[in-house]
């Protein structure tokens, strides 16, 4: 019960600080755009129902869309990032599999699997939201740019905000 509330309250945090803080940090004329709430995301447990990661991703951007009038550019990314995220699993998995209790994070799974892991999911979030934002063909190489930059700041950014929680867990 612990490790769900614990999830509970960092996916909310997430998307608080997305719709508070990061949703009006736009860095090198939009070439870095911070995609925090998806830090909600990337550190759900790996053994749910793959409907469950859809929802989730859905709401996640149901909600970055209420609190910042997005038109509905993060719910459809929501829900690619999340209808992803089981595939993307699946395609990282060990040859022996997760264990029943996995955790999702560099201290469970090791550093350069959860950087693949949590790149891709960004990367699949961003891609989708600026190609849409894009709207039309010519603008789409400028929006996979930004994509790209975008997710690896974000990338950077769930790293830090994850090893700074990492340290404290252990002085505890």
């Amino acid at each position: 019960m612990e490790g769900t509330l614990q999830t509970a309250f960092r996916w909310v945090l997430a998307l608080v600080a997305q719709a508070w803080i990061f949703h009006h940090l736009v860095v090198l004329d939009g070439w870095v755009t911070p995609l925090f709430h998806l830090y909600g995301l990337v550190l759900l447990p790996l053994r749910m129902r793959p409907v469950t990661y859809l929802v989730l991703g859905g709401l996640m951007g149901v909600g970055v869309d209420l609190l910042n009038l997005g038109g509905g550019l993060f719910t459809a990314a929501g829900l690619v990032s999340g209808g992803l995220q089981p595939l993307i699993a699946r395609l990282l998995a060990p040859r022996e599999g997760y264990e029943a209790d996995a955790e999702v994070g560099p201290q469970a799974s090791g550093w350069l699997w959860w950087l693949t892991y949590t790149f891709l999911i960004v990367a699949s979030h961003a891609l989708w939201l600026f190609a849409l934002e894009a709207g039309r063909w010519g603008l789409v190489p400028q929006g996979v740019g930004q994509a790209l930059t975008s997710a690896l700041a974000t990338t950077a950014l769930i790293v830090i905000v994850r090893t700074l929680f990492m340290r404290n867990a252990r002085r505890r």
